[in-house]
């Protein structure tokens, strides 16, 4: 399963982790590891689809449409591996994602009795959003504890 992120940052530059998670996708998938992917994200963040932009890199990158299954309502982690669970009847799943995001995947995973592995790929220069995006997942590792909780 590839966790959706937008193409662009708000600033207008390339997302490192739209291209890490759809090169790790696409280089799992070329191995034979793996033989489908669910790309789970949102339809609309801030005016991207998140589950088409992967799809079309992935398509460009030699994984062939009919291995892909789309979740266009995978909003939140909490949603892409609740729906992993419950909609596609997933016992077992590869979660690819980036290195700072791997333990909270997990962690929903097992709340949903998900056997999961997290693999990732690429590195993110050490810049702003490096500290951006652990601060926002500080905060979104707490609320994955109050969903589950309550």
């Amino acid at each position: 399963m590839v966790l959706g992120t937008d193409l662009l940052r708000t600033d207008g530059s390339t997302n490192v982790h739209f291209l890490n998670r759809t090169d790790a996708a696409a280089k799992v998938y070329a191995s034979g590891k793996i033989k489908s992917l669910i790309i789970s994200g949102s339809k609309n963040n801030k005016g991207f689809n998140e589950v088409l932009g992967m799809e079309r890199v992935l398509v460009s990158k030699g994984v062939p449409e009919k291995a892909m299954t789309l979740d266009f309502e995978g909003v939140r982690t909490l949603e892409s591996v609740r729906h992993a669970r419950q909609i596609f009847h997933l016992q077992k799943v590869l979660i690819i994602t980036d290195d700072f995001h791997a333990p909270r995947s997990i962690f929903l995973c097992r709340h949903y009795g998900l056997d999961a592995v997290a693999f990732v790929s690429g590195k993110e220069p050490m810049d702003i959003w490096y500290y951006r995006h652990r601060l926002r997942e500080f905060f979104a590792r707490v609320k994955a504890v109050i969903d589950t909780c309550f």
